[in-house]
């Protein structure tokens, strides 16, 4: 399916849309095997777990844990400032090749690749903490992520995420705007006038008003909506345009409820863009 201007944002959590859901998850999984060039494109986390507070926070908080499970790991970035952690650590991702890369620079640290979008390669209960850092807003089915997460979790285990919030923000990143690539400022320069003016009516109408009908919709339930048809199968790279999962705090935190148990602060942390969502298993 074709990025296009049309909000193909359905619920991953109905079954009526299952058929396009598994359609979607076959195109991303080709997506993220197959590049050549996404996993070094991503790969900004570098030096983030020294120059982030939020990064540095998540490593203090894994410091006294004993098995740690990272999803969607990467370059599994965070070992190569903290190699205390490498014995006690296990990362799971996609790539296969990724994997070989991770297993040959940290012999020490336990490396999966995930084989079914829908479950870790991990046992019940095995993990003291799962984190994830910018990988839930990829995933065609969040729901089954957050319960992956609860699943693999000893009981008192620390639950720690971080992603944009797309929905709560009233933008998703990997929506076409406008009738092909690029800002409505570029289009503008570039003298496409009435691509430029529909660009910006695309992301300061359009999307912000259709986020609040889905926020109005989902209340203090949940829907997990994913969106169709990702620009990322057409356009140049670009953070975030490979996004699926219109992220959603509040949904988030009322999905796992039983599960995980939140501090209240979460909800003024997340006034700003970035989720960031710490509890404990039950």
């Amino acid at each position: 399916m074709k990025p296009s201007r049309t909000l193909r944002w359905i619920s991953s959590v109905a079954p009526e849309n299952e058929a396009l859901l598994r359609d979607l998850q076959e195109r991303m999984m080709r997506f993220y095997r197959d590049s050549a060039s996404y996993y070094g494109d991503i790969d900004f986390t570098a030096t983030a777990w020294q120059d982030d507070a939020s990064y540095r926070d998540i490593a203090a908080r894994l410091q006294t844990r004993e098995a740690i499970l990272e999803v969607g790991c990467g370059s599994a970035n965070i070992l190569k400032h903290h190699r205390e952690l490498e014995a006690r650590y296990t990362g799971c991702d996609f790539s296969p090749d990724l994997i070989r890369r991770n297993r040959e620079r940290h012999p020490s640290a336990r490396f999966e690749a995930i084989t079914d979008p829908r479950r870790f390669p991990v046992p019940d209960r095995s993990a003291d903490a799962v984190f994830s850092v910018y990988v839930i807003e990829h995933t065609i089915y969040p729901a089954d992520f957050l319960s992956e997460c609860a699943r693999v979790l000893k009981p008192s285990g620390l639950f720690v995420l971080r992603a944009p919030d797309f929905l709560g923000a009233s933008r998703m990143t990997s929506q076409r705007a406008g009738f092909g690539f690029g800002t409505g400022r570029d289009k503008l320069t570039k003298g496409k006038v009435i691509d430029a003016l529909v660009t910006g009516f695309d992301r300061k109408v359009a999307i912000p008003r259709r986020c609040e009908q889905l926020r109005k919709k989902i209340g203090e339930g949940f829907g997990f909506y994913v969106n169709l048809a990702p620009t990322c199968f057409e356009d140049p790279f670009a953070p975030d345009h490979d996004a699926i999962y219109l992220t959603y705090a509040e949904e988030m935190v009322n999905f796992l409820r039983g599960k995980i148990d939140f501090d209240e602060s979460w909800r003024a942390v997340n006034r700003q863009w970035p989720i960031y969502l710490v509890g404990v298993r039950k």
